[in-house]
């Protein structure tokens, strides 16, 4: 029994914890798209633990107190919230939560069975994401494969820079693109298309010294900067 459910996924790089999904009572802290640090909070406990925990009690008491981003949610009525760790390949993924107003609505054995359901939950989150991520690469595959079509479709590169212009914006959304080219022996950067917003000092016909730019560094670099 619960007063509230919700599905959050964990950012373990950046130790972060966004709620995906809420349903039943609406409470602070606890609706789609808030994102929180996991550190210090009940959840970190779940995560620690490797399963299942149960915290209970008034606002006030010791064992809430511990967890600040609890407090909060226990003032607004709840007294008793499981959470179970979303475990997939061995990486916390996610967490359950299962929350009462009822200070005894839950005992050991709700415990046990929120992390068997928390069990069957992972697979089924991971298959989905994987599903997801093959069809995006795909996709990916089928664009790149369209674009390398476009540019080999004419000896005159100039010809064919609109029509890759307008397939790369599906791959990587832009607002400004420019093709350049960069003479080794002087250093000179030549503009040699721009599509988009008017960038001062960019357009095509433009030519600059290389030395300092973004473009020298990625061009010596030979790879992609940001």
């Amino acid at each position: 029994p619960f007063d509230l459910i919700a599905v959050s996924r964990i950012d373990s790089k950046a130790r972060t914890n966004r709620t995906e999904y809420v349903s039943g009572i609406s409470i602070p802290d606890r609706q789609p798209g808030t994102e929180t640090s996991i550190d210090g909070t009940f959840a970190q406990a779940a995560l620690d633990a490797g399963q299942a925990v149960l915290l209970a009690g008034e606002p006030d008491s010791p064992q809430v107190q511990r967890y600040p981003e609890a407090v909060s949610i226990f003032q607004s009525g709840i007294r008793a919230c499981i959470v179970a760790p979303l475990v997939s390949r061995d990486q916390t993924i996610g967490m359950l939560y299962l929350q009462s107003n009822a200070i005894d609505a839950y005992n050991p054995s709700h415990v046990t069975l929120a992390g068997r359901i928390a069990s069957q939950m992972s697979e089924g989150i991971a298959n989905a994401e994987l599903h997801s991520t093959i069809e995006m690469e795909a996709k990916e595959r089928q664009a790149i494969g369209e674009i390398g079509r476009i540019i080999s479709s004419s000896l005159a590169i100039e010809e064919v820079y609109e029509a890759f212009a307008v397939n790369f914006k599906n791959l990587i959304p832009f607002d400004t693109l420019n093709i350049s080219s960069i003479d080794k022996a002087t250093g000179i950067l030549t503009i040699l298309y721009g599509i988009g917003s008017a960038v001062s000092g960019r357009q095509p016909g433009t030519q600059m010294r290389s030395a300092g730019t973004l473009a020298k560094h990625a061009a010596d670099q030979r790879a992609s900067k940001i």
